[in-house]
């Protein structure tokens, strides 16, 4: 790419710096984040791909949901708060990003515990509904066998 297509090299190494393996342990992991937060360009990268991301949290499943609120609460919000420590020039963009996280993962909670809570509900009256059913279908059958 940086060869044949003249890809500025920067680009070509901030962008293998923030994409992430999926068979990574916790520790690998918890290295990834702290790599990219050592460096301001790919820190701005991965938290703007996050706050992209987290407009589609209602087009995630529910535990995927809370997976994903999870790892941003473990670590896009601490880079956001490093970063703002340690790159003075780039505070503004950054409380923009921690800001627009921030409210919609909140929202996003708010909207699977209710999810979560008539669900609950719901099952518990189906539940009410099959013993009712029940009741009713001995009751058809003693009436049927007089």
């Amino acid at each position: 790419l940086v060869t044949k297509y003249h890809l500025d090299p920067r680009v070509y190494e901030t962008v293998k710096q923030v994409s992430k393996r999926r068979d990574f342990t916790p520790e690998e992991e918890a290295e990834f984040f702290r790599g990219i937060q050592e460096h301001p360009f790919a820190l701005l990268v991965k938290l703007s791909d996050r706050g992209n991301n987290v407009e589609d949290l209602y087009n995630m499943s529910v535990w995927k949901v809370h997976e994903y609120i999870g790892e941003t609460n473990r670590f896009f919000l601490p880079m956001c708060a490093y970063g703002m420590e340690h790159y003075p020039g780039l505070i503004g963009p950054l409380e923009i990003l921690r800001d627009k996280i921030l409210c919609l993962t909140q929202a996003a909670e708010i909207m699977v515990d209710r999810y979560e809570a008539r669900e609950l509900e719901l099952r518990k009256q189906l539940k009410a509904l099959r013993v009712e059913n029940a009741k009713l279908f001995q009751t058809m059958n003693a009436l049927w066998e007089r």
